[in-house]
């Protein structure tokens, strides 16, 4: 019997007061429980969603980095996957007929660095556009040229604002605020 925990990602909502296990007891299903003060609780609605794919012939399991395999973190270049993410991310892409993907906003050079998975597991980055590391090199000059000048525009607006910052990826550019102080985030322009 393999039991895999399932965590709920860091977020700015309330942890969830009911952690979910699932329970392989055969390659054919799956038990769900629901963690009540030590009590399980089966949650047949989602062991039935569950047992359903199950029985597909493929199966395509897909998430996001931040915030899902790493915590939100106001640095962004130290948001490293959560261990345990990453060793339930192997163990599934090890099962038959399954594939494993991670689909990220962040750029697939920094994703795959970041992230430090294995080639087994697909690696997506630029919200799903950049799957091969030279995508930047084949971008038109003149949208090269727009991205250039959309940055120049963010540096100006990230000395505006304490702790606003912007990340330039293979095709667009990011801006975070996540530490700009809350007391002036009403004031940020849409």
């Amino acid at each position: 019997m393999t039991t895999v925990p399932v965590d709920e990602p860091p977020s700015d909502r309330a942890p969830d007061p009911f952690p979910v296990e699932v329970t392989q007891n055969d390659p054919g299903s799956a038990v769900v429980s629901t963690i009540v003060d030590g009590d399980f609780l089966a949650n047949t609605d989602l062991t039935d969603r569950l047992d359903s794919l199950a029985q597909q012939p493929n199966l395509l399991i897909a998430c996001d980095y931040d915030g899902t395999l790493a915590p939100i973190v106001s640095d962004l270049m130290k948001a490293l996957p959560l261990r345990e993410a990453s060793v339930a991310l192997r163990s599934l892409a090890a099962l038959p007929q399954t594939e494993v993907a991670v689909i990220s906003g962040r750029s697939l050079r920094d994703l795959a660095a970041l992230s430090r998975l294995p080639a087994e597991i697909h690696l997506v980055g630029s919200h799903g556009t950049e799957f091969d590391i030279d995508f930047a090199l084949d971008l038109d000059p003149a949208l090269r040229e727009k991205r250039t000048t959309l940055i120049s525009a963010l540096h100006i607006l990230a000395d505006t604002y304490t702790g606003m910052t912007h990340e330039k990826k293979p095709a667009s550019v990011a801006v975070h605020y996540r530490n700009v102080d809350d007391s002036v985030t009403d004031e940020l322009p849409a």
